[in-house]
C-alpha cells in the first residue's frame, strides 16, 4: 500500500525507494527532481539499519541459539538434545550463509527503519547450477503488501501485486496451462501478477489436503491461476510463509509506525533550514553594498570572490550586512534540528560520542557497558522482532529444512524432526537480562565474604546452577562446560575420595593411638 505519506518518507530519508515506486503514484521520478537538501536522516537510517544489521544477524557473529520450546525431563536438556541442537544450529546458520539471507535482511532494515511495516518471504527454490534446494528469501516493500490480521494482530493475509518479465514468467510456471494470454508478448515485456496468501476456510474442498494457507499467483490481465495444481486444488502451505513486521504498531492498525515517520517534522524542518541556508550562502559571503552616488570611480563594483573594486571615498561604502549574527543563528538552528533528527534514529544512542567532545578513548568495559544500555533503552522497541521476525523464521526455515525429502536435518532417537519445536535465542534476550547477570555476580562475591568471614558454608547458593545459568545466558561455549551426568560422576567419585581420605586418616589415627598405647604399656612394665 503506496500513499502520498510514504513517497514523502521516502523522499527525504530513501530516495533510491522514492524513485522505484513514484510510477505507482504520479509517474516515474528521477533523483534531479528530489527536493532533498540534508543527508542526516539518509545517514542516520543507514546508521540505525547497520546497527540492526550488526547486533542482531551480522554473519561475521553467531547471532543465534537455539533450544526446545518443550522442556519434558527438566529445566536441562540431555546431552543427546544438546548435541543435536547444535547440529540443527550449525545447519541453519550454513543455509542462511549459502542462501541470500544476508542480502536480504539488511534490505529489510533499511525498509522497516524508514516504513515501520516490511515483509520477509521465505521459500523453498530447487538451484539448477547448484542441483540442491535452498532458501529464497525476498523482502516485500511496504507497497507491495496488503495485509489482514486475525483476532490475535498477527498477519494472516498477503495480496502482493509485483511485475515479472514474459520470459520468467514462462520458466517458473513452465506447465501452467494458462500461459495463452501472454503467448505473443516478448520475453523482455513485464506483466502484472498478483500473488495472494490467504488463510484457508475449514472445509474447503478446493485446497489440497491438510494446507491452513492457500498461495496462488495470479496473472492480472487475465485472472488465470499461474500455479493450479495439476488435479485441480489449489497449492498453498501448512504454515505462513510471509514474515509480515511492523516497528510500532497502534491497536487496531495494520500498518506500523518506524522512527522516520515519527521523526518527519524535525526532517523536513531540517531540510527547509538547509535549503534556506544554502540560498542564502552567497549573500552572506558576498552581501551586497551600500554607497553613496558617485562613490565609485569606474562606475561598476566587482562582486567576484577577492574581485577589487576602486572607489573614491571608503567611508561612503559598507557592506549591507555588517555583522554576522544571523550566521551564528541558523548554524545553532541546523546543528540542533541534526541532533533532533539523529535522536529519532537513536543515533545518540548507537555511536559514541566524538573524541574532540569526549577527551580520552573510551576503555572496553565502558564501550560494553554502553552498548547494554543502548540495547535496554531500544530493547523495548525490537521487542516486536523476536516475536515477528526471529522466532518465526526459526520456526519456518526449520520446518522447511525438516520436510524435504533429502533433509540435512539429523534424527533424534524416539522422535519425529519434523514436529520438534526449536526456539530461537538471540542477543536481544541476552542483553536485557545481563542486569540479572551482574547482580548475580554481585551475590556471588558477598557469598564468598560470608563464607571466608564465618568458616561456614552457605546452602542457600546453588553454584552449579548460577554457572550453568551465566553460560546460557552469555552463550558460552558449550563444550567448556560438562553435561549433568558427568557432573553428577565427578561429584560422586569426589564425595568416594573424600570418604577414603577420612577412613584412611581414622586408621593412621588409631595404628597411632595403639603403638602409643604399646609404648606406653612397655615403659609401665619396665619400671
Amino acid at each position: 500500500m503506496w500513499d502520498a505519506r510514504y513517497q514523502r518518507v521516502a523522499e527525504f530519508v530513501y530516495p533510491s525507494r522514492a524513485v522505484s515506486n513514484r510510477s505507482s503514484l504520479e509517474g516515474t521520478l528521477n533523483y534531479d527532481e528530489l527536493e532533498v537538501v540534508d543527508s542526516t536522516a539518509i545517514r542516520s537510517r543507514d546508521i540505525l539499519a547497520a546497527n540492526l544489521n550488526g547486533a542482531l544477524t551480522s554473519s561475521a557473529l553467531d547471532w543465534f541459539s537455539l533450544t526446545r520450546k518443550k522442556k519434558e525431563n527438566g529445566y536441562f536438556l540431555s546431552d543427546e538434545e544438546n548435541k543435536w541442537l547444535e547440529t540443527v544450529h550449525d545447519i541453519l546458520h550454513d543455509e542462511f550463509a549459502e542462501s541470500n539471507f544476508y542480502p536480504a535482511i539488511r534490505c529489510f532494515y533499511n525498509e522497516i527503519v524508514t516504513f515501520g511495516t516490511a515483509g520477509l518471504y521465505i521459500e523453498d527454490m530447487y538451484d539448477d547450477r547448484e542441483d540442491r534446494w535452498i532458501l529464497n528469501f525476498t523482502v516485500n516493500n511496504v507497497s507491495e503488501l496488503y495485509i489482514e490480521e486475525d483476532p490475535f494482530e498477527r498477519v494472516d493475509t498477503r495480496i502482493r501485486p509485483f511485475k515479472m518479465t514474459v520470459r520468467n514468467v514462462k520458466r517458473r510456471w513452465e506447465r501452467a496451462s494458462t500461459l495463452d494470454s501472454i503467448s505473443r508478448k516478448r520475453d523482455e515485456d513485464e506483466v502484472e501478477i498478483l500473488h495472494v496468501l490467504a488463510p484457508v476456510d475449514p472445509g474447503y474442498k478446493m485446497a489440497a489436503k491438510d494446507l491452513r494457507f492457500i498461495s496462488l499467483f495470479i496473472l492480472k490481465e487475465s485472472d488465470d491461476i499461474l500455479n493450479q495444481n495439476e488435479d485441480g486444488t489449489l497449492p498453498g502451505y501448512t504454515y505462513f510463509p510471509c514474515l509480515v513486521v511492523r516497528w510500532d504498531k497502534a491497536s487496531g492498525n495494520l500498518y506500523g509506525d518506524s522512527p522516520a515517520l515519527n521523526g518527519m517534522p524535525d526532517i523536513l524542518s531540517l531540510n527547509k533550514a538547509r535549503k534556506m541556508w544554502l540560498e542564502n550562502y552567497d549573500l552572506l559571503l558576498r552581501p551586497p553594498i551600500l554607497a553613496t552616488e558617485g562613490a565609485f570611480t569606474q562606475g561598476r563594483a566587482s562582486f567576484l570572490p577577492a574581485g577589487i573594486t576602486e572607489v573614491d571615498d571608503i567611508n561612503n561604502v559598507r557592506e549591507f550586512f555588517s555583522n554576522n549574527s544571523g550566521l551564528q543563528v541558523a548554524y545553532q538552528t541546523l546543528d540542533h534540528l541534526t541532533r533532533a533528527v539523529e535522536k529519532a534514529f537513536y543515533v545518540d544512542q548507537l555511536q559514541l560520542p566524538p573524541m574532540e567532545t569526549q577527551g580520552t578513548p573510551s576503555s572496553a568495559t565502558e564501550i560494553q557497558i554502553r552498548y547494554e544500555q543502548a540495547m535496554r533503552v531500544i530493547g523495548p522497541t525490537f521487542g516486536r522482532f523476536a516475536y515477528d521476525l526471529f522466532n518465526p523464521l526459526i520456526d519456518t526455515c526449520y520446518y522447511i529444512m525438516a520436510n524435504r525429502p533429502d533433509s540435512p536435518i539429523p534424527q533424534l532417537s524416539g522422535e519425529d524432526i519434523r514436529k520438534i519445536n526449536v526456539e530461537y535465542i538471540g542477543p536481544l534476550r541476552v542483553s536485557q537480562e545481563m542486569p540479572q547477570v551482574i547482580a548475580s555476580q554481585n551475590l556471588v562475591a558477598e557469598t564468598i565474604q560470608i563464607m571466608a568471614n564465618t568458616g561456614q558454608p552457605v546452602f542457600a547458593f546453588d553454584f552449579d546452577k548460577y554457572l550453568r545459568k551465566k553460560a546460557e545466558v552469555t552463550k558460552a561455549w558449550p563444550d567448556i562446560i560438562r553435561s549433568k551426568r558427568e557432573e553428577e560422576q565427578l561429584r560422586e567419585q569426589f564425595y568416594r575420595n573424600q570418604q577414603m581420605m577420612a577412613e584412611l586418616q581414622m586408621a593412621q589415627s588409631g595404628g597411632k593411638a595403639l603403638k602409643d598405647a604399646s609404648a606406653a604399656g612397655k615403659a609401665i612394665a619396665g619400671t
